[in-house]
């Protein structure tokens, strides 16, 4: 709800950097989900972990 599901990472970035921030939109600072959503940062930590699934 915080940034538009336009690629669904680049959102992310665009409101990490402060671009383009909504009108007194939900903070995104605070919001530690979006920031292991970035392109290939998703897949590193998650290599380890899918490697381990039953």
């Amino acid at each position: 709800a915080l940034a538009r599901t336009v690629g669904g990472v680049t959102d992310v970035r665009v409101l990490l950097a402060g671009d383009e921030v909504p009108d007194g939109a939900e903070p995104v600072r605070p919001l530690p989900a979006p920031a292991p959503r970035r392109p290939g940062v998703d897949r590193e930590p998650a290599g380890p972990r899918s490697s381990h699934r039953r």
